[in-house]
Parts: C-alpha cells; structure tokens; sequence
C-alpha cells in the first residue's frame, strides 16, 4: 500500500507523491493518521537547507491513533482520540510513525478527546484571550495564506 506525502524530491525542492510506501509498525511505536497539518517556519527550512531528497516534510499535525506497537508502555490504544504533536518532520503524510516513549516522555505527544476542528481553534481563542489581557502584544495574530 501507499500514500500522499510531501517528500523533499531534489536539493531545495519537496512535491506531494502519490506512491510514498506506507510504514511499517515497530514493536515500540504508534502509527498515526494525519487528518490536518499546519505550517510553520521550519517546514520551509528544512527543505530550503538542511534535509536531504527522500525526507518527509512537516512538523504540525492532529491525527488518529491508528496502530499501537506491541511495546508501547503509554495508554495508547487503537481509537479516534486525536493527537497532537510537533515532530521532526512526516507530518505531511498521510500516515507515519512516531516513537510514542520518546514523544510521551517529552510532552511532546497528547492524546485529547477534542474534535480536530476544535482542536486547531482552541489556540485562537486562547491567543485572543492573551490578547485581551495584555499578556501579548503584536498588530496580528491570524496570518491569512498569501500574506507571509
């Protein structure tokens, strides 16, 4: 089987790919389902300077915990709980993997019980909320495509 992937295809250049081979389970990881994606600076980064043609592109994502590898010592289970995380990149993907221990230990990884769109505006109120209470102080905090 395969998936779609954006995939750094040539030096400074990453394409979505339709064929990307799906991965394989390991014994103490968890397999992922991306259901959305967010930009940021790093995305671009990684392709313009420092990762290598072959490489996943993306860091920001929610997703469906799909598959639990047998050693996986965190409550992770087989279920439409949605993750979130910021990873090393592969977010861009359809599905991959991630080390559950690793990313648990790191407060990297949360499992919510929060639809994926609730989920994605929950930042945007508590940005308002800072807003709000002069805890920050920037002219915008939403940047619509096309004005970075």
């Amino acid at each position: 089987m395969s998936q779609k992937a954006v995939v750094i295809t040539s030096p400074k250049h990453a394409d979505l790919v339709s064929d990307r081979p799906l991965p394989i389970l390991r014994n103490d990881y968890i397999l992922v389902k991306t259901v959305g994606v967010a930009l940021n600076p790093t995305d671009w980064k990684h392709v313009e300077d420092t990762a290598p043609p072959g490489v996943l592109v993306g860091c920001d994502y929610a997703g469906i915990v799909e598959a639990v590898g047998k050693d996986v010592k965190k409550p992770f289970r087989k279920s439409p709980a949605r993750m979130s995380a910021i990873l090393e990149d592969k977010a861009f993907a359809e599905k991959f993997w991630a080390m559950a221990q690793k990313l648990l230990a790191e407060g990297k990884v949360k499992p919510h019980p929060v639809s994926v769109r609730e989920g994605g505006l929950r930042g945007v109120l508590e940005g308002m909320q800072a807003m709000k209470e002069d805890k920050v102080s920037g002219e915008k905090l939403v940047y619509h495509v096309g004005e970075i």
